[in-house]
């Protein structure tokens, strides 16, 4: 996806999830768990990386809008991913609960910034991702385990009212 960021085209993310989904509908498959929005903020961050599209909110929103049209048009359902963010975090979430530190305006103008525009325009799939948001959700869970991330947050907040699935449970 870093690729995709650095191409900054809406029209080759359109071609490239059209193309992921006729693909992906060829061999049996109805459902992409991409792509991944978080916001790629935290230099220390050692999981998102390359498999964010970029560090600009806007950008990002604009290319993964694109490339989930492309998927969507294809019948193929498109899954954003890491809700609510795995961008400005400093650990695998795959090994240890990511925690992200910020006040709540800071967590809405960035790391929901995607999610809440892609919902809107009408994305399929949300996946809660094993990340904590101390300043934003009061329980003490991740957000895989937490009906205020998931009821409140995803649901209620932002309107969302798709399919929600979680990241790897191992």
């Amino acid at each position: 996806l870093m690729a995709l960021g650095a191409a900054n085209d809406s029209s080759l993310a359109y071609e490239m999830g059209r193309v992921i989904a006729t693909e992906a509908r060829k061999i049996g498959i109805y459902q992409n768990y991409a792509p991944v929005v978080d916001i790629n903020n935290n230099p220390e961050n050692p999981i998102i990386n390359t498999r964010s599209i970029g560090e600009d909110r806007i950008m990002v929103t604009r290319l993964a809008g694109a490339l989930v049209r492309g998927m969507q048009d294809g019948k193929l359902i498109a899954t954003l991913k890491h809700f609510p963010g795995h961008g400005n975090t400093s650990v695998d979430s795959h090994n240890e609960t990511a925690i992200i530190n910020i006040d709540r305006k800071s967590f809405e103008q960035n790391e929901l910034y995607p999610f809440k525009n892609l919902i809107d325009q009408g994305v399929i799939s949300v996946m809660v991702g094993h990340i904590r948001v101390p300043n934003v959700i009061s329980d003490d869970l991740p957000g895989t385990l937490s009906s205020e991330t998931v009821s409140r947050l995803l649901q209620t907040d932002l309107g969302f009212t798709g399919l929600a699935v979680t990241d790897a449970m191992s």
